[in-house]
């Protein structure tokens, strides 16, 4: 009896077994085929219309344009630009912009987590330019299926299986003809032979497209719409008014490259000969800084920098009295100090803190400096690199 009972439990699970691996698979290859719409996605807080807020001259729209953020070697900040880039392209093929999300910088601990695009951005600004939708709208207006340029330098990884991870959404590649295949890699330069699909998810290189009619006319417009959010906008008003006693400041945006290939990537021989020579010039390294510093009448500085660069900070504060730092305006101000173990909002605050200084130093090879660059150019102020000092030592200059 007992020896039954067991055969017929065994009989029993085998038989279940076999059915829930049945409808596994099915599930799984109906997930591939259609696309899967997640729960409720964390990451979309707001609500926005496709059609709704146009442009005056637009009463349309063509199409959708979701630009997939996704380089895994890179950090927001090249993402922020890409994007910049990408604007003018979405107001020239009259299509509706869909708002990916941004992922924390690679170095971060929650780096696998992906940002909501109004974190950074001005939605509410960015729709008086084009429309603009969640990629949970646009899965849906699209039917889960897309045709998806994959291009940009450094683009790794399963471009729809990023997207997935990103947003919850995992979309259906529709597949061109051979003709528009050929023509898919000069989407960016001759995008008129894919006007005609209404649904594009597209991996942004990371170079403007100048040679595309009236481009120059409609980034201007698109870069005057695309401001960081209310909320770092408010943290950079508050922050300006804390540091420096409100006076007029410097800011410098300190980079040791071959300090962070060395940090980064481990080539420890670079790292060691960086610092020897950042220690050995550091006297006629502040020389040169005090002395601009007289020549522009600026006795307050504010110095940005990531967390394994602090040796500028080390050789620069004994001899400048009024040096700030991020450290400052998180002791300072508490609308920043709630966000002081939040490197992402951080960054985007020094930046607002940066934009807002009488002169900015940067670093010529940053994203960083370079974003910071575009949104004071955008207030006709310049940018300036350590070269533009006079005596500072090339050593120091190579490096940042």
């Amino acid at each position: 009896m007992a020896t039954h009972s067991l055969t017929f439990r065994k009989e029993v699970l085998m038989k279940t077994f076999i059915v829930l691996s049945f409808v596994s698979f099915l599930t799984v290859f109906a997930l591939y085929q259609y696309g899967y719409v997640s729960q409720p996605l964390s990451l979309i807080t707001y609500s926005l219309r496709p059609i709704a807020r146009t442009r005056a001259t637009r009463t349309h729209t063509s199409g959708y344009l979701m630009p997939a953020l996704i380089f895994l070697a890179s950090g927001p900040q090249n993402n922020y630009m890409r994007f910049k880039h990408v604007l003018p392209l979405v107001a020239l093929q009259n299509r509706t912009l869909v708002a990916y999300p941004i992922r924390n910088h690679k170095t971060q601990d929650n780096a696998s987590e992906a940002r909501n695009l109004s974190e950074t951005f001005d939605i509410e600004l960015l729709k008086k330019f084009v429309p603009v939708v969640t990629p949970y709208e646009f899965f849906r207006l699209c039917n889960g299926s897309a045709v998806v340029l994959d291009q940009g330098r450094g683009a790794r990884g399963n471009l729809l299986k990023e997207i997935h991870r990103d947003t919850g959404l995992l979309f259906h590649a529709i597949k061109l003809n051979r003709a528009n295949s050929k023509n898919a890699s000069t989407f960016a330069r001759r995008p008129s032979s894919l006007w005609k699909y209404p649904c594009i998810i597209y991996r942004p290189r990371s170079a403007p497209y100048h040679n595309v009619a009236q481009w120059k006319k409609t980034s201007k417009e698109a870069y005057h719409h695309l401001k960081k959010a209310p909320y770092l906008r408010s943290m950079g008003d508050e922050g300006e008014r804390h540091i420096c006693k409100g006076k007029e400041y410097l800011a410098f945006h300190w980079r040791n490259r071959s300090g962070e290939w060395c940090t980064t990537w481990g080539r420890k021989h670079l790292c060691n000969f960086t610092r020897l020579n950042l220690v050995s010039e550091s006297p006629q390294l502040v020389k040169a800084f005090q002395n601009f510093m007289k020549l522009k009448n600026i006795s307050c500085v504010y110095l940005a920098f990531p967390p394994f660069a602090k040796r500028m900070y080390d050789i620069l504060r004994p001899h400048i009295p009024q040096l700030y730092t991020k450290e400052d305006l998180i002791k300072t101000v508490p609308s920043i100090a709630a966000y002081k173990n939040d490197n992402f909002v951080i960054s985007l605050v020094e930046q607002e803190i940066v934009k807002r200084a009488v002169i900015f130093i940067g670093c010529s090879q940053s994203a960083w400096t370079k974003f910071a660059k575009f949104e004071r150019a955008d207030m006709n102020r310049s940018t300036i690199y350590l070269t533009a000092i006079k005596h500072m030592p090339k050593e120091v200059t190579a490096i940042n």
